[in-house]
């Protein structure tokens, strides 16, 4: 183990010279340390304190500072609580618009049609029947009844070989606004 070491001597001389001529030259250069890269740049702490307390003088001088999540925070609370009022709103006239419809606007009317007009709505039925069917079929009305301006019709025809065909009609003002054969709308 000595022997690995024999020709490895430390020059102490040459090493105190060394040093010594480090910080003759460090102390010559008013403590400003040599960076090979142009780019960086190191700031003195006494000189960073002095940036930090100027901008955070500007920013509190010139322009309000604010805080990013706080107003995101009271953005997203403002737009739940309007949500929220807004379905509160529509389900308080839902409710209002339900039970707001007053007793005394329902009057008793007779739904029965005299004869001469149930002869005539009868012919109506006739035509608009046969008119749609592209027939001409012996009509019969069932059922005849108003109702406010419209006039409702049930009732069937005889087709030969399939029996009898049954039929709803809506008349309002003496026009058809509705025919439905065998589940089928022919009139919209």
């Amino acid at each position: 183990m000595r022997n690995s070491n024999a020709n490895n001597t430390i020059l102490f001389i040459e090493k105190k010279k060394e040093f010594e001529n480090n910080r003759d030259n460090h102390n010559s250069k008013d403590n400003k340390i040599v960076i090979k890269d142009k780019n960086a740049k190191i700031i003195s702490l006494s000189t960073y304190k002095r940036l930090k307390f100027k901008r955070h003088h500007i920013i509190n001088k010139g322009e309000k500072h604010l805080n990013i999540d706080k107003v995101k925070k009271r953005v997203f609370l403002i737009v739940i609580l309007a949500l929220f009022l807004l379905i509160f709103a529509t389900t308080v006239m839902r409710q209002r618009s339900y039970s707001s419809v007053p007793s005394n606007t329902f009057i008793a009317q007779n739904t029965k049609i005299n004869t001469t007009e149930s002869l005539t709505y009868k012919s109506i039925v006739t035509r608009v029947v046969n008119k749609y069917t592209n027939s001409s079929y012996k009509v019969y009305v069932s059922n005849l009844h108003q109702n406010g301006n419209l006039v409702y019709a049930q009732g069937y025809f005889d087709v030969p070989k399939e029996g009898n065909v049954h039929y709803d009609l809506i008349l309002k003002n003496d026009s058809p606004t509705s025919l439905i054969i065998n589940g089928n709308e022919y009139v919209k």
